[in-house]
Formats: C-alpha cells, sequence, structure tokens
C-alpha cells in the first residue's frame, strides 16, 4: 500500500511531498525505502540530494542502487563523491548504477567522468602544419 502512494506521489510530481518522502529512507522495510529514493528522482527535487547522498551507505544492495539511479536522476554534481564511492561497493548492479549516474551528470547526455588519455584538443591535426606546401610562392603573400 506504502509503496503504491509512493509511486503515486511520484507520478503527480508534487515536490511538497518530498520531506515526508525523504523521511521513508530510514524505513524499516528495504522495499519502501528503494521506492521513495525512487520517487525522490522521478520528482527531481534537487534538495532531496544530501538526504540521498547520505543513504547511499543503506545496508540493502537494492536500495543503494536505488539511490544511486535517483542521485543520477537529480543531476546534481554534488552527488558525485558519493557516486564515485558506489563505484568501489561489493555489490555489481550498485557499481553499474553509480557509472550510469555518473555519465548522466551534467544534462548533455556525456560524462563528466575524466577522460583517461587528456589532451588540449578533442581531435588534433594530425600534421601541426596544415599548409601542404612548405615553401609557398612569396608573391602569393604580397599584398595587392
Amino acid at each position: 500500500m506504502r509503496g503504491h502512494a509512493l509511486s503515486a506521489l511520484a507520478e503527480i510530481g508534487d515536490r511538497r511531498a518530498s520531506g515526508a518522502i525523504a523521511g521513508l529512507l530510514k524505513d524499516s522495510s528495504p522495499s519502501i525505502r528503494g521506492k521513495a529514493a525512487s520517487a525522490l528522482g522521478e520528482l527531481g527535487d534537487r534538495t532531496s540530494v544530501d538526504t540521498l547522498v547520505a543513504a547511499v551507505r543503506d545496508a540493502n544492495a537494492d536500495v543503494r542502487r536505488h539511490v544511486i539511479s535517483a542521485l543520477g536522476e537529480l543531476d546534481d554534481e554534488r552527488a558525485l563523491p558519493a557516486l564515485t564511492a558506489a563505484m568501489k561497493d561489493e555489490d555489481a548492479a550498485v557499481r553499474r548504477a553509480a557509472i550510469q549516474a555518473i555519465a548522466g551528470i551534467g544534462g548533455d547526455g556525456g560524462s563528466r567522468a575524466p577522460h583517461p588519455h587528456p589532451h588540449p584538443h578533442p581531435h588534433p591535426h594530425p600534421n601541426p602544419n596544415p599548409n601542404p606546401n612548405p615553401n609557398p610562392n612569396p608573391r602569393l603573400l604580397e599584398e595587392h
């Protein structure tokens, strides 16, 4: 019953419910905690980020996965340290969720994770001298 109510609140999209839903992240039922996390992500209320970050350490792996997915949906860089730490979680599904959440933060669909081989230009020109003729005709360079 409570799970259905959480889903309905998330679908309605009324962010005023965020506080009540956030309180359910401490419920004794892992199912309710997971649904509460998902509902917070669906609501898109970034005031929930700190509460969700604290819940990344939940004892239940399914809850941690829901929390991490919700943080990814909220698209807030404040979650990056917790998400980065979750990449070392003992549960493979939690690690995958953390990677996906990090990749989605930034809103442009790209990853904010550092590139393994950074360089100043995304695609540097293979020839540093793009002029195909190294000895140009000096008359072409004269002003007319």
